[in-house]
């Protein structure tokens, strides 16, 4: 929904075409998808290990990777909607300004795009600053960040698991390299 939102002011902005701006919707969905997929979220349950209590045990290191996309896609995702809906997405007037019988005009002037779609414009606007910067910003952003622990603390099983010994065996097998 928040992507079809900014997709929506693009195209009222009439840039929806500009290379760079058709890039920044893509990388949009790219992340969207890499968050919703949740393939690193199944694959720590199914590699992960049945314990002598029969609890299966999932894979530590994805599971927590997982988490920190979860942590940062949306604030990433966030960015782009601000960057792509510009400035007016925090200095827009309220929508009754419009009938004001002096601001009006100049609010309808300054505000036209494509279509003459100035309410509309002004709608979905409200609609990605409320996600983005408002009330749904909790929801959006702060959530996902502290949801599934702190990212410090899923940093911390990360490193707990990454077993650089074996890694470091694995590259100088690989370079042939002489242990030392």
């Amino acid at each position: 929904m928040l992507i079809g939102a900014t997709a929506q002011i693009v195209d009222l902005n009439g840039v929806a075409k500009v290379s760079h701006i058709k890039d920044k919707l893509i990388e949009m969905a790219h992340l969207k998808e890499t968050i919703r997929s949740s393939s690193l979220a199944l694959a720590s349950a199914y590699e992960g290990r049945e314990m002598k209590s029969d609890v299966q045990m999932i894979e530590s290191i994805q599971a927590n990777v997982c988490k920190q996309n979860v942590t940062r896609i949306p604030y990433e995702i966030a960015r782009l909607v601000q960057d792509l809906t510009g400035g007016l997405l925090v200095t827009m007037s309220p929508e009754l300004e419009l009938e004001h019988s002096d601001v009006g005009p100049l609010i309808h002037k300054f505000l036209f795009g494509n279509d003459g779609a100035d309410i509309d414009r002004i709608k979905v606007l409200r609609l990605t600053k409320n996600i983005t910067l408002g009330l749904n910003a909790v929801g959006y952003l702060t959530e996902p960040m502290h949801g599934a622990g702190s990212p410090q603390a899923q940093r911390i099983q990360i490193a707990r698991g990454m077993d650089l010994n074996t890694k470091r065996i694995y590259a100088h097998k690989i370079a042939r390299v002489t242990e030392t």
